[in-house]
């Protein structure tokens, strides 16, 4: 299960850190908003979560998944395993059908070690 943290206020949203432990299920909503007025859905080809170092080397992305006035993404127990615990920069990446890219909702994302034998 996802935990979040409120970090401050973005332009058109709420920034949030979240945490996930190592091997566990989470899932993610992102709601397209400009100027906080929900973003035509016909005008998104698709949304991309990346997962970064600090140095911006990407190290997992997922493309969500298209849901009635929003996208999902589900980080699954065999994919956040192989992830190793660190605090990491996230984004979701919107991609128009006009080609044009609008990317949303930085922050911090930990994945916290799991307790084991």
């Amino acid at each position: 299960m996802f935990k979040s943290e409120i970090v401050n206020h973005c332009v058109d949203g709420v920034q949030k850190n979240f945490y996930l432990t190592q091997g566990d299920t989470g899932t993610i909503k992102s709601v397209p908003k400009q100027n906080g007025e929900l973003v035509d859905f016909s005008l998104i080809e698709k949304c991309v979560f990346k997962l970064a170092k600090d140095n911006y080397k990407q190290i997992f992305t997922k493309e969500l998944v298209r849901e009635e006035g929003k996208f999902s993404l589900t980080i699954t127990s065999d994919e956040s395993s192989v992830i190793m615990p660190d605090t990491y920069i996230y984004e979701f990446e919107y991609i128009f059908t006009d080609g044009g890219v609008q990317t949303s909702n930085k922050g911090n994302f930990t994945i916290v070690e799991q307790i084991t034998e």
